[in-house]
């Protein structure tokens, strides 16, 4: 369906960038065999989850991408690898038993596994529970957030591409198949959701802002993008009869954050082709930056623009939290401006053969007028009431 398309394209474009990474960085490992393995597994995995057509095969994917991730996150060996795979661990296991628990109640409700979960009554509490905090393990979800900022600075880059551009996704698609999103309205799980989508905006800025890897910084960022997200699954669960319109906004949401983070990974490693001048590269760099924080004609706008449409949306009752998104904004800014300082700071020599600025500089350039694209080739984008001014 229209779901597994979006996030195939969507994880397929990560892992097409994270592979060609990862064919350089094989050249210079030094366990390139197990690196190579674990990068397989946890790409079948998440290509597995992403095709599935029921819970339990979801479920088997999700495992096999989130325990073989472990070996990408410990890949180097050193102390902070081996304490980000640590935290990693024990944070996949205890999601993969509350999602095994709530497998056993979601699909008792619904009477079936094939998707979507079919549900003539709201599952038990417990059961939502499970799901929510199982997948947001993966997805960043406060309060069990901590380990993606640790597994995207201990990462090999490659690996942190697929972390930040795919497998924080499927957490995000886990919640959108299993939760009974559309059937069921479910107000208390609405405001929670939205609740804690705000608090998540607002931490990944505040803890961002103070890392000196780039990298870990761009882990709280996924974090404070995920709880923009959230804010739609909330307006889902108060307005069921609209989520049919709030879905397709999510999912172009979800497209840009994918593409415009995968680019500032790709551009992470400080390296510069030795083609053109410096100043020139830089402001490539620049453009997923300025895309999440929402410029005009970039992908941003109009994602934060639909976020802006939902929440004010009639008979969501979320209006209030326009002042919040605009600071949220601001919050972005100010993430962006501390990357670009890290990074420029570096100081890394130029690579004429490094793949990962090339990665970067086709990805910044969809991020940034892809929009302006769509819209020359007749490409239908998503539509936003209000017009600029409700971009937050």
């Amino acid at each position: 369906d229209d779901v597994n398309r979006l996030f195939l394209l969507v994880t397929a474009l990560a892992w097409l960038a994270a592979s060609v990474l990862a064919a350089s960085y094989l050249g210079a490992a030094g366990r390139p065999r197990r690196f190579l393995t674990c990068f397989l597994l946890a790409m079948g995995g998440n290509f597995a989850l992403v095709l599935s057509q029921d819970a339990v095969s979801f479920f088997t994917g999700f495992a096999v991408m989130s325990l073989a991730a472990y070996g990408l996150v410990n890949d180097r060996g050193d102390s902070a690898s081996r304490y980000a795979g640590r935290v990693y661990i024990v944070l996949a296991i205890t999601g993969e038993v509350l999602l095994f628990a709530a497998l056993i109640g979601l699909v008792h409700e619904a009477g079936g596994i094939r998707f979507p979960l079919d549900f003539d009554a709201a599952p038990p509490d417990w059961a939502i529970a499970c799901a929510v905090l199982g997948f947001g393990v993966k997805a960043g979800m406060l309060p069990l957030h901590f380990s993606i900022p640790l597994s995207y600075g201990a990462a090999p880059l490659a690996a942190g591409v697929a972390l930040a551009g795919a497998m924080l996704n499927a957490g995000l698609l886990g919640w959108l198949r299993w939760l009974p999103l559309g059937s069921v309205e479910a107000g208390t799980w609405g405001l929670l959701f939205a609740g804690a989508g705000l608090l998540g905006a607002a931490w990944g800025v505040l803890q961002g802002v103070r890392q000196s890897s780039p990298t870990a910084l761009l882990g709280y960022s996924s974090i404070s993008q995920v709880g923009l997200m959230m804010l739609f699954i909330g307006a889902g669960f108060i307005a069921p009869d609209q989520w049919s319109l709030f879905l397709p906004l999510l999912g172009y949401f979800v497209l840009h954050h994918a593409c415009a983070k995968t680019a500032l990974f790709c551009a992470s490693s400080g390296h510069l082709p030795a083609v053109g001048p410096r100043w020139v590269w830089w402001a490539v760099f620049s453009l997923p930056g300025l895309a999440l924080i929402g410029v005009p004609l970039s992908t941003g706008y109009l994602a934060k623009a639909g976020l802006s449409q939902v929440v004010t949306s009639p008979g969501v009752g979320l209006a209030s939290l326009a002042p919040w998104l605009m600071l949220a904004t601001a919050g972005t800014a100010l993430l962006m401006a501390r990357w670009f300082y890290l990074v420029v700071g570096a100081r890394q020599p130029d690579a004429p053969l490094a793949p990962a600025p090339w990665v970067a500089l086709a990805l910044a350039v969809l991020v940034a007028v892809g929009p302006l694209l769509a819209t020359l080739l007749g490409v239908p984008m998503p539509g936003v009431q209000g017009g600029p001014s409700t971009v937050g």
